[in-house]
């Protein structure tokens, strides 16, 4: 049996890894003002960037609908016998409601609720994809497997700037304020499918880098075939600087690092970061 993994544009995989990985995305649309973009395609965070710095409005995302599901696993079994899809939190966005919707249509086609974002999807869907390998891989097997991973995600992110959270209303003005005179730096967390806010930290960047990763890990069973360290951050110092801790902590055989797309872009904004894998 052929299978192939899919996944939504906000899995935050780099290009060499959905390659490494046989993994397919399909991207979700962007609203900036009155224009339609594509994610990853015509637009990337940059864009997002200087848009919002330009005319102080934030963009939307927009889930895929249910036809462009259909079309989308269409062309996928055109050449596979069966495709397992990873989608955003149904907790987050309707793409998941979607792409069941589609799923039922066209058949042969299992749909596995991350209850996450961002790469937190891509640790599930590389999973699928090492099992795929396997002998007589069963897709609606491989995708229940992964059904349970997802409860054992561990997922979060530090936010370096507040402004977009506040822009989106996530956000009230007084606790921006209260966080920029503390130097405050929030963490969110992902729980039960929805994204909160888990706590905070204090400093600058660099230092709160160190005891966010340290603070996430401590007691904590894990999965140490891999990890992702993924960030929004426009330089390389907080990006290079969380592999490294990751690497001198010697826990995970594999540390991936991405740059969040325009899904984790629009809603968090520049400078956040974030640790991401697998409880046992």
């Amino acid at each position: 049996m052929k299978i192939k993994i899919t996944a939504e544009s906000t899995l935050d995989m780099t290009d060499e890894q959905l390659q490494t990985y046989g993994i397919v995305k399909v991207p979700l649309k962007v609203q900036l003002g009155e224009e339609t973009h594509t994610d990853g395609v015509d637009l990337d965070a940059q864009g997002i960037y200087d848009f919002v710095a330009r005319t102080g409005i934030l963009p939307k995302t927009c889930a895929i609908p249910p036809i462009e599901f259909e079309e989308f696993f269409t062309e996928q079994l055109k050449d596979a016998d069966a495709v397992i899809h990873f989608s955003i939190s149904s907790g987050l966005s309707s793409c998941y409601q979607n792409a069941c919707l589609a799923a039922e249509e066209v058949g042969n086609v299992y749909v596995v609720d991350t209850k996450t974002l961002s790469t937190g999807m891509a640790l599930l869907a590389i999973e699928a994809s090492e099992m795929v390998r396997e002998e007589n891989a069963d897709a609606a097997a491989i995708a229940e497997a992964c059904r349970g991973l997802a409860d054992k995600l561990n997922a979060s992110f530090v936010l370096g700037d507040l402004e977009y959270m506040v822009k989106g209303g996530r956000c009230p003005a007084v606790v921006r304020f209260g966080a920029n005179l503390l130097k405050l730096r929030l963490i969110l967390e992902m729980k039960d499918g929805k994204l909160g806010v888990a706590g905070n930290l204090r400093g600058n960047l660099s230092r709160v880098n160190e005891t966010y990763i340290a603070g996430r890990l401590k007691d904590k069973k894990v999965r140490k075939n891999r990890v992702y360290f993924t960030t929004s951050c426009v330089e390389d110092t907080i990006p290079n600087q969380g592999k490294q801790i990751l690497e001198d902590m010697g826990i995970f055989s594999e540390i991936l690092t991405s740059t969040a797309g325009c899904t984790v872009t629009s809603h968090c904004g520049k400078d956040t970061f974030g640790v991401l894998f697998i409880e046992e």
